[in-house]
């Protein structure tokens, strides 16, 4: 087990479970008291049975389980005093982008098998340097399974936006990590993937 991970994969910090898969997406439910946590961009990992895939938040979703809607026209306060028990009948979704995986000792940025509904789901933040930094290099691969399920240039830069302080810990390699994204992602056409570079470029000049 990583170091980054010892410990920590137990049920009692888990942020959601897996409710579904379709191809290279896969819903995950998440706990209501963690919803706030995740953002688009965001890396989690599921702990299946031999396998811990990783995926990237494509999608927020919140909604009521019913399908309808009624305003009610009060404050979050208010409505926890009145309805203590609303979160029961809301639903907090994260779609995730299914991008690479644990496999008990090193971080992959390929799939391996796929997670089984009600597999539990952890947050991967603590182990950001282990899976895009293999042994000395910077590596981005995994960003093409993100764009090529559709994630938008601002999806892409909200990944990088998310994690700022990790790399701004990392600033003195700039360089390195920049060329190692070029690298990564010059399986795209350039004028396919131009606007992505763009969006990444300028959040890296203003660090």
């Amino acid at each position: 087990m990583a170091h980054c991970l010892e410990g920590k994969l137990i049920k009692q910090n888990a942020i959601g479970e897996v409710a579904s898969l379709k191809g290279g997406k896969i819903d995950v439910f998440i706990y209501p008291d963690k919803f706030k946590f995740v953002r688009t961009g965001t890396l989690l990992l599921i702990k299946s049975y031999g396998v811990y895939p990783i995926g990237m938040v494509l999608k927020l979703i919140h909604e009521t389980r019913t399908g309808s809607f009624t305003p009610l026209g009060m404050t979050r306060d208010e409505l926890k005093r009145r309805y203590p028990d609303i979160e029961d009948y809301e639903k907090f979704v994260a779609t995730l982008v299914y991008v690479g995986h644990f496999d008990g000792s090193k971080f992959k940025q390929f799939r391996a098998s796929s997670p089984l509904i009600h597999d539990l789901v952890f947050s991967l933040d603590d182990c950001l340097m282990y899976f895009i930094k293999h042994e000395g290099k910077w590596n981005f691969y995994f960003l093409r399974y993100f764009i090529a399920e559709g994630a938008t240039p601002f999806e892409v830069k909200e990944f990088f936006l998310n994690y700022t302080d990790f790399w701004k810990e990392n600033l003195s390699e700039k360089r390195e990590i920049l060329e190692a994204i070029f690298e990564s992602l010059s399986f795209f056409r350039m004028k396919d993937i131009e606007p992505y570079l763009v969006e990444i470029i300028d959040f890296f000049s203003k660090l």
